[in-house]
């Protein structure tokens, strides 16, 4: 395929056929499965920790009482 035009239009290719393609300037990105996974099941962790409503108002007086209830509601949320 051969570029037509110039300057701007340098993503624009017509082949001899005459069908037009446009190529896009980004490339795409590798993605981990893996690690694609690992983040999903965090953030379903947070999405179900903020469902208690001490947790997500953050209605502790302390700090010492908020991080006891992060801690405590892993240990509820795992034993349903």
């Amino acid at each position: 395929p051969s570029p037509q035009g110039g300057g701007n239009l340098s993503g624009v290719f017509v082949e001899s056929s005459g069908s037009v393609h446009m190529t896009v300037g980004i490339t795409p990105l590798m993605i981990d499965e893996v690690v694609c996974g690992w983040r999903h099941v965090i953030e379903n962790h947070f999405c179900k920790l903020k469902d208690f409503k001490r947790i997500s108002l953050r209605a502790d007086k302390t700090d010492q009482s908020f991080a006891a209830m992060v801690y405590l509601c892993p240990a509820v949320i795992n034993s349903r």
